[in-house]
């Protein structure tokens, strides 16, 4: 398996408990898989991933509400089998990443995919503010969102904390990745909110868009790449920086300031 398809690769186990290594499986249900990022960008990361194949769940999109939403957590966690849940699974050209997801399926269909991708990242944002009470006596930043331009073939949410703290955080690019304001980090908050089904029977790929509209183009993601050479900034100071080198450094600085005087949970 080429390197660049190993998420996929995750999303397919159908024993995911059993089948991923400890130090790759966090926890999963019948719509999602999660993940330890491989080369973490903070000392909290995570990978949500649609499993394939995807059981799409009956839809009453007129009514507002489909199986996915409603489903008990109890439900979820009880099934090992995604096929087991529908005849009719997502095709899994669609889950390559969220520009095919957004532009290749029906509104209605993609967002079932984003609903059990946020109620999966849910579970794992508790876990992770609870290690950080347990670690560090308080919580800082968590964000939850997509790469507008991703690194691996199958769609992931990242879930991150905001220290970025950690050795392999190294070049320019891995910072802006996930910088929360740059614009390349898509928070999962933005991207619903962006996305309102134009029609109530959910047919058709047509969306209310807003600050989506350019990235849903055929090269739509492509007009992101050139944030990933922004100048350097501290997300929280603004203060900038000539070199990752340095800007590691003051981030460690900031990282020991917030520890030495916690305030109220960040984000």
């Amino acid at each position: 398996m080429h390197p660049l398809d190993a998420l996929r690769g995750f999303a397919t186990s159908r024993h995911p408990d059993r089948e991923l290594a400890p130090d790759v499986y966090l926890l999963h249900d019948s719509h999602t898989v999660t993940v330890f990022d491989k080369f973490p960008k903070a000392k909290y990361h995570f990978l949500v991933l649609p499993r394939i194949p995807f059981p799409l769940a009956s839809e009453d999109v007129a009514g507002g509400s489909s199986e996915t939403e409603t489903q008990s957590e109890s439900d979820l966690s009880a099934s090992d089998a995604p096929s087991s849940m529908s005849s009719n699974p997502l095709p899994s050209a669609s889950l390559t990443s969220l520009h095919a997801l957004l532009t290749k399926v029906p509104c209605a269909k993609a967002l079932q995919v984003l609903e059990s991708l946020r109620q999966a990242s849910l579970e794992v944002v508790e876990m992770i503010r609870d290690e950080m009470l347990k670690t560090e006596g308080f919580e800082w930043g968590i964000e939850v969102g997509f790469h507008a331009v991703p690194s691996m073939r199958h769609l992931h949410l990242h879930i991150i904390s905001t220290d970025f703290v950690s050795p392999s955080l190294k070049v320019k690019k891995h910072y802006a990745s996930f910088h929360p304001t740059l614009g390349f980090f898509l928070p999962l908050a933005d991207v619903l909110q962006s996305l309102s089904p134009h029609r109530a029977s959910g047919q058709g790929t047509t969306y209310s868009l807003f600050d989506l509209e350019k990235y849903l183009r055929p090269d739509g993601p492509k007009a992101w790449e050139p944030l990933l050479k922004s100048d350097l900034h501290c997300w929280r100071c603004n203060q900038p920086f000539s070199n990752m080198p340095a800007l590691k450094v003051h981030l460690e600085e900031e990282w020991s300031r917030l520890k030495r005087a916690p305030q109220k949970p960040e984000g």
